[in-house]
């Protein structure tokens, strides 16, 4: 059965290479992108070749990948019910994040996009890879328990040495182990080395008889996705490709490089998807086919075809539409020859042609033209040479290469006004402007929404269901600034995929403005319930993504993962939570005026008592200091009589020693010391009748009725006793120290 299974793959490519112009048609389209030669060049004359094809690609390209790539989410998974949203959601993070971040994403746009700009179609393929990728390891001081662990898996052993140790044996090894390493890979294909069946008419490529991709992987490569090849395997056999790039580039045709090393030789692989019924049960099933040469490496049964295909400009009931090159390639080639023409036109006019006599003047002077170069004649120079007069043309030519720029802007929506070179550009109004440069980019937002609406779409149908057949395990994604685990084992088959950027609303700086007013409207509108906070949560996130920030949950918090917010109370018990709060503040209030009394209270009764304690103080202190004056008193009494007593006894014995005092004298002489002594005793009793009345007035102060005087804000300020206000001294914490 394998012989009639190649039998037929070389049956559909004899009928797939049948159309051969397609393949000249993409060869002279790289041309024309490359600026070559057209080969009519004439020698002497200009051979500038222009690059409209070139131009008109490279400044559609910009607006493709901008309406593409400047997101997170190309493409975004419909959910199939209220209870699918959250998968889904989950779903299109995964492929998302597969296509961005797990394969450069941007490239692969970039490049996919590029190829069917200049050559019709684009291809992409996807396919899970597992490839084994070797890795040597060593290790030193190993015991016998741990390399027993470590020789568990069954690596290959490159170097062993067992160490005799005072502790035991250890060992020293070298082991290379093959690693499993699965990922969901996403690669361009030269659209040359696609081969479609030649009756198909769509351009998914998804139920085609015949699909095939032909590639030149090494045999490592091969042996690393699990091909069992050896080093001498042919490729030789099947339909050959046009390998006009490797030409290009000035490479060998031949893909087969013998090397050193037969492990790098590069081989011819075709990779087939076709309708075949290989069992004969009388139904075709679609079988995955890869060979090399004759040789048959796999041959299975399988779902779906994974590649897809984007076109610009669709032809209907064709797989190949029309390319940039198709529509601006005739331009091109005649802007080259009016450019060619102007050209050669100023060429002549800067280095015109003479007549001359060739007997007067030396030819091989004239051939030579050179600033300050001399001619020899052999007489008069006048009327031996004469200028002849070439018209210059420029004007005209001008005015028709600015012809067929306007033709090329009408069918290509690529202007100077989209581009940005348009010099006039100043003197036309904003609004005008919008309304040129929307004209213009309908064309461009045509070809983009061909390409979501085909094989962007499909490419993301591919990354989904692949993951499902070859997904192993769980895997941990960031979706909403949170991070998750999603298993594609878990998902359903998926069909619908809406495209989630925006096409024809215009720049950022549009889309920014759009949006703050819908905001604005569904800002009232939620107040009359024609918006939720749902709606207008994604317009924030979409008007954040315009204005350049990816990251939008980092701004916003989705209203769905919010807890659910409880029903609305009853106005009843509403009413009487109301009326329970009043009376709870009354009681509140009572409770708060009456501390408040009772502390008044008890700072004025703690008043009183501290202005009698002051004053109980104050009362025994000046009581002691009277005892200690009246004792001291009586203490100098007493000390001034004993000392009268002294004086009066040396007298006496003065007198009875001399002998010679008359009595007389002596009387008088006592009669003086009683005087003095009496004006003594006068003298002390008038101090001791102040004291008296000092013990008096202390008294009465003493026993005179006190009264606490307070300020305007009735805190205690002072003391009236008997009419004298004395100031109550406080301390730092504002309580009573006593009186001034």
């Amino acid at each position: 059965m394998s012989k009639e299974l190649i039998a037929a793959i070389e049956s559909q490519e004899a009928l797939a290479d049948a159309s051969g112009e397609l393949a000249e048609a993409r060869e002279e389209a790289l041309d024309h992108y490359l600026g070559k030669p057209y080969g009519n060049e004439v020698d002497g004359r200009s051979s500038v070749v222009m690059r409209d094809v070139a131009d008109t690609v490279e400044w559609i390209k910009p607006s493709l990948m901008k309406i593409f790539a400047s997101g997170d989410e190309v493409c975004k998974f419909d959910p199939q019910g209220p209870e699918d949203v959250q998968q889904a959601e989950q779903e299109t993070a995964y492929c998302n994040y597969i296509l961005n971040q797990k394969n450069n994403g941007f490239l692969i746009l970039h490049d996919w996009f590029h190829d069917a700009l200049l050559q019709r179609n684009g291809y992409v393929y996807v396919e899970h890879k597992i490839e084994k990728r070797p890795s040597k390891e060593r290790y030193q001081g190993l015991s016998d328990d741990e390399l027993a662990l470590l020789m568990q898996g069954e690596p290959e052993v490159l170097e062993h040495e067992a160490v005799p140790t005072d502790l035991g044996v250890v060992h020293n090894i070298t082991i290379r182990k093959l690693e499993e390493h699965g990922n969901t890979v996403i690669c361009g294909v030269a659209p040359e080395r696609v081969k479609v069946a030649a009756d198909w008419d769509k351009v998914s490529l998804q139920g085609c008889p015949f699909v095939e991709i032909v590639s030149y992987p090494t045999i490592t490569e091969l042996r690393q996705n699990g091909y069992d090849v050896d080093d001498d395997i042919s490729d030789t056999g099947g339909g050959q490709e046009n390998n006009f790039r490797m030409q290009a580039r000035d490479e060998s045709s031949d893909p087969e490089d013998q090397g050193a090393d037969p492990a790098t030789r590069r081989v011819r692989t075709r990779y087939i998807w076709m309708l075949f019924d290989y069992d004969e049960d009388g139904i075709a099933e679609l079988r995955k086919v890869v060979i090399v040469g004759t040789t048959i490496l796999e041959n299975e049964e399988t779902d779906l075809t994974p590649v897809a295909s984007i076109t610009p400009l669709r032809m209907p009931h064709e797989h190949n539409g029309q390319s940039i090159d198709d529509i601006v390639a005739d331009l091109q080639l005649i802007r080259t020859t009016l450019t060619r023409g102007f050209l050669d036109n100023m060429y002549l006019a800067n280095n015109g042609r003479f007549a001359v006599d060739a007997n007067v003047v030396s030819l091989d002077d004239m051939l030579v033209s050179r600033p300050g170069g001399l001619v020899r004649v052999n007489g008069p120079a006048q009327g031996a040479i004469v200028p002849l007069l070439h018209p210059q043309e420029g004007g005209s030519i001008l005015q028709a290469i600015e012809y067929v720029d306007t033709v090329r802007e009408n069918r290509t929506g690529v202007t100077k006004y989209n581009q940005g070179l348009d010099s006039q550009s100043l003197n036309k109004t904003a609004h005008g402007m919008n309304q040129i440069m929307s004209a213009s980019q309908q064309r461009i937002e045509l070809i983009a929404r061909m390409f979501a609406e085909t094989g962007v779409k499909e490419l993301m149908l591919l990354i989904h269901a692949i993951s499902i057949a070859n997904g192993r395990k769980p895997e941990m994604i960031r979706l909403r600034d949170e991070w998750i685990a999603v298993d594609p084992r878990s998902w359903k088959t998926r069909f619908d995929v809406s495209v989630s950027v925006g096409l024809g609303t215009g720049d950022r700086a549009q889309q920014a403005q759009q949006l703050t007013q819908l905001l604005m409207m569904q800002k009232e509108g939620l107040q009359i319930g024609l918006a939720t906070p749902q709606n207008i949560y994604h317009a924030a996130v979409k008007f954040t993504q315009s204005i350049g920030y990816k990251d939008a949950e980092s701004f916003w918090t989705d209203p769905s993962r919010q807890p659910p917010q409880p029903p609305p109370p009853n106005p009843d018990m509403v009413k009487a939570q109301a009326d329970m709060q009043k009376t709870q503040m009354q009681q509140q209030a009572d409770q708060q005026k009456f501390v408040a009394q009772a502390t008044l209270t008890k700072q004025s009764e703690e008043t009183k008592i501290a202005a009698q304690q002051q004053m109980d103080r104050e009362r025994m202190a000046f009581e002691a200091s009277e005892k200690e004056k009246d004792r001291a008193l009586q203490i100098a009494l007493a000390e001034i009589a004993k000392q009268k007593d002294v004086e009066l006894a040396r007298t006496k014995e003065d007198f009875a020693l001399q002998g010679v005092m008359h009595q007389e004298h002596v009387r008088q002489m006592q009669s003086a010391q009683k005087d003095t002594l009496g004006q003594d005793v006068s003298t002390t009793q008038a101090t001791l009748q102040q004291v008296i009345e000092v013990v008096q007035q202390l008294a009465q102060a003493i026993n005179a009725p006190r009264k606490v005087v307070r300020d305007k804000t009735g805190r205690a300020v002072g003391v009236d006793v008997g009419g004298t206000i004395r100031q109550i001294e406080r301390g730092p914490d504002g309580r009573v120290m006593g009186l001034q």
